[in-house]
């Protein structure tokens, strides 16, 4: 079992949770409210930085389970060095 299996599996809950808690509430409907695109772009925003936050803890933790295993350091990935230079400007 993968170390990202399980917060996977939590993230796919936490939305369907959320999905259907938006459909009971009639936000989703057609007729429902609008959002406005103000909205949309904070909704958007806070996406960003939450998936930019848990691409930057995981691979920290990654890289620390690998000093604490004793393996030989890796070089840092394109994904890496493009997170951890996202980073840095926050």
């Amino acid at each position: 079992m993968s170390v990202y299996t399980v917060p996977l599996m939590f993230g796919a809950l936490v939305l369907a949770l959320l999905f259907l808690r938006a459909r009971r509430a009639g936000v989703l409907a057609p007729g429902g409210p609008r959002r406005t695109l103000k909205k949309r772009f904070s909704t958007g925003k806070l996406l960003i930085g939450a998936a930019i936050a848990w691409l930057l803890i995981g691979f920290q933790l990654q890289h620390l389970n690998h000093e604490i295993s004793g393996d030989p350091a890796e070089p840092p990935s394109a994904w890496e060095q493009i997170v951890n230079f996202v980073s840095r400007l926050f």
